[in-house]
């Protein structure tokens, strides 16, 4: 079995203030030391080395937390739990302590992923990049990170149409394995893994004669709707996607064939797709596009546990390609608003942990009454208070309006094409051809029409930043950027 930080169990686990207002008392960290020791004894927790290679951190702060706490380390093994499990020293046995109890260390457990093979030895897995794996043409595969496939455990929609698989990441043995923090390829890995399993699926039915060829979608929610700490994606075959129907309700950029639209939905929700199906341009584009709202990022959120600490911007992303024609999704999420309490809705259901199946209007229905209420609505009657959980969950409307200018300006054709030559002339091997290369492009920037004055700025600044090596303390305001005689002072890099 192997843990991450998120699966481990020690006094840092608990919240004092939490339990002591929930349980009336006063309960200290000693006291959570004596029960956790106890616990320890009836076998329901076992002690961890934090140096043992089964378990693997991926937070830095997370670690630093737990080691600093300079308490014993304990971890769960997968097993159901019940209040009436949790028999504890005399002092503390009453059923408000037991329920806190087991409500802090119910979900701390072994990795799901990296445990599959113990928790499911008979489960046949593939992997997307063995090592030195090739395709057909000799070259390696392009996903940035290799991906073990095997089925999921929590299936949904009818089992007779549904095919609901998981890729997870399972690096080589000397790299890391990546929690659910978005990373600047994920979008792309997702878009690349969906064409590689339809592509296959398509030379399979072609060779045994089969009609209908199904397409499979993915997804990944990332912090928003997520419940496991390890970074995977799901794919799936659902025919009905409601946002997939909608229109456009506005052009937010283009980068050569590739257009990014906002989609008429009740929360922001961004298409990103190209008339000419240039996938190689769509991944890019949708890395940008997810680059640029996790750098708008403000504050985080510790309520995962153990002093992990996530970003407040988190996303949900969705790729399919119904019709042949790639279309990938981008929803901007926050991390602090992931339920919906219904209340400016007149049906008052909550629907809680909304992720991005939701996002897309696909809602997912846990509670066997909630069923039942919304099982007596009308179809219109759903679809308001579908609207409502969605207005509901939106990132705050300065937020998203910060993000789509941001796009306009960084994220077009005329800036992408000067990024990428201020990048090759910051590759130059001297300072002085840098210099030269540099304030060459810089001079085009100044005087090219296709260019707003935002965008003008932002690629002086860019050049700015090149010149002086990122040094904030050293660049130009931006009035000094559009001065002429800014060359003249840039004598000063050689």
């Amino acid at each position: 079995m192997s843990y991450h930080e998120d699966g481990l169990i020690g006094t840092f686990s608990f919240d004092l203030d939490a339990l002591n207002r929930h349980c009336k008392g006063s309960f200290f960290e000693d006291d959570i030391s004596i029960i956790l020791d106890h616990l320890a004894r009836e076998g329901i927790v076992v002690p961890a080395n934090l140096n043992n290679r089964q378990i693997q951190f991926k937070d830095i702060d997370a670690k630093r937390t737990i080691e600093q706490s300079k308490q014993k380390v304990y971890v769960k093994f997968d097993r159901p739990l019940k209040t009436e499990d949790l028999i504890l020293p005399k002092r503390y046995n009453s059923p408000e302590v037991r329920d806190f109890i087991l409500n802090t260390i119910h979900y701390k457990s072994a990795c799901n992923y990296c445990s599959a093979k113990a928790l499911n030895p008979l489960e046949a897995t593939i992997h997307s990049t063995p090592v030195n794996a090739r395709e057909p043409h000799g070259e390696l595969r392009s996903t940035v990170r290799n991906y073990q496939f095997g089925f999921t455990f929590a299936p949904f929609g009818d089992p007779n149409t549904l095919c609901h698989f998981l890729a997870w990441d399972f690096p080589h043995i000397n790299d890391v394995v990546m929690n659910m923090d978005p990373q600047w390829y994920s979008f792309s890995d997702l878009i690349k893994l969906v064409t590689v399993i339809n592509r296959d699926i398509a030379a399979f039915c072609k060779e045994y004669k089969i009609e209908n060829v199904p397409t499979v979608s993915g997804v990944c929610n990332h912090w928003a709707g997520n419940s496991i700490y390890h970074q995977h994606y799901q794919f799936f075959m659902l025919t009905d996607i409601p946002v997939l129907t909608r229109g456009i309700q506005s052009d937010i950029t283009q980068v050569n064939d590739v257009l990014v639209r906002r989609l008429d939905w009740a929360m922001p929700v961004y298409e990103i797709t190209s008339d000419k199906n240039d996938d190689e341009d769509v991944t890019f584009v949708a890395d940008e596009v997810a680059k640029h709202w996790d750098a708008l990022n403000e504050g985080y959120d510790y309520s995962y546990g153990n002093g992990i600490r996530i970003t407040n911007y988190t996303q949900n992303i969705f790729v399919t390609q119904a019709g042949g024609k790639t279309r990938a999704i981008f929803v901007p999420r926050f991390r602090s608003k992931l339920n919906a309490t219904g209340a400016h809705s007149q049906y008052r259901i909550e629907k809680n942990n909304m992720g991005v199946l939701e996002t897309l209007g696909y809602f997912l229905i846990d509670g066997v009454s909630d069923f039942q209420r919304l099982e007596k609505l009308q179809a219109s009657e759903r679809n308001e208070l579908g609207t409502a959980w969605l207005a509901e969950i939106a990132p705050p409307e300065t937020s998203i309006s910060g993000f789509e200018k941001q796009l306009c300006v960084e994220l077009t054709t005329e800036v992408v094409a000067y990024n990428n030559k201020l990048g090759n002339a910051s590759n130059h091997p001297t300072i002085e051809s840098r210099r030269d290369h540099l304030l060459e492009e810089m001079s085009l920037i100044k005087t090219d029409r296709n260019l707003g004055q935002e965008q003008r700025l932002y690629l002086l600044r860019e050049v700015n930043k090149l010149l002086f090596n990122n040094n904030p303390n050293d660049v130009f305001d931006d009035v000094a950027l559009q001065d002429t005689a800014i060359p003249a002072a840039l004598e000063i890099l050689v």
